[in-house]
């Protein structure tokens, strides 16, 4: 059975789990994508850590999944497993859940620290948090170019859900410098060819946002901002 924790026991383990390295990541993704494969549940890496798998070079210490199910269904698969802590109050949509990894707990990686790893849980049904609706027609499968315990190949959100949902957060938390913006700027960088295809199902505000975001962080390179402008359509 799972640990429930409460506030208290909540700081005990979300401030260690700030430390976390990619290999203690890497173990809790290659855990969770494993149980959500035998429960036949749909389900695709989104955020900071799916950008890390396809490149960004952003450090992040914890993981977001996005899952097509109802709350009802995720608790009862996740309480059956005791690596994993449960909140006693959360919401209808997500919920942070934590997991223990390392030598105490993966046999096969006896070198790595025992750590509870954050990962927030995101219902896909209702679109919460910029994710779609039809989960399973809104993921890809791609090779990590990052290696990390979890293998390849992973399942992560599919590139225009991905960008969707980072400026849409980014446009709500803003700031340049932000790990929002980061991931933006490696999206866009990475994936540019594709993005005059895909730029204008994306608000206009939400581009317009980001570019100037994009223009202050670059005001000594302006040759850079304006093809940022063009790619973004601008």
């Amino acid at each position: 059975m799972a640990e429930i924790y409460n506030t208290d026991r909540f700081a005990e383990l979300y401030y260690p789990s700030n430390t976390a390295e990619i290999m203690q990541l890497g173990l809790a993704g290659r855990f969770i994508a494993t149980l959500f494969e035998e429960s036949q549940i749909t389900y695709a890496f989104i955020g900071g850590w799916a950008v890390y798998l396809r490149g960004g070079s952003r450090t992040t210490r914890d993981i977001d999944i996005s899952v097509k199910t109802t709350m009802d269904h995720l608790r009862e698969i996740l309480m059956a497993q005791s690596r994993i802590h449960f909140p006693a109050i959360h919401g209808k949509t997500s919920v942070q859940i934590f997991i223990d990894v390392g030598r105490n707990f993966d046999k096969d990686f006896p070198h790595i620290p025992d750590l509870a790893v954050s990962m927030d849980v995101v219902i896909s049904e209702q679109g919460n948090l910029g994710t779609p609706v039809d989960l399973g027609s809104s993921r890809e499968s791609i090779m990590p170019v990052w290696p990390t315990p979890q293998g390849s190949p992973v399942l992560v959100l599919g590139l225009f859900f991905q960008i969707y949902a980072k400026l849409d957060a980014f446009s709500r938390r803003g700031g340049e410098g932000s790990n929002d913006f980061l991931d933006l700027e490696f999206l866009f960088s990475t994936y540019a060819t594709q993005i005059p295809s895909l730029r204008d199902y994306y608000d206009l505000e939400q581009r317009r946002y980001f570019w100037r975001h994009y223009a202050t962080t670059y005001v000594a390179f302006p040759e850079q901002v304006e093809n940022m402008k063009t790619l973004l359509g601008v």
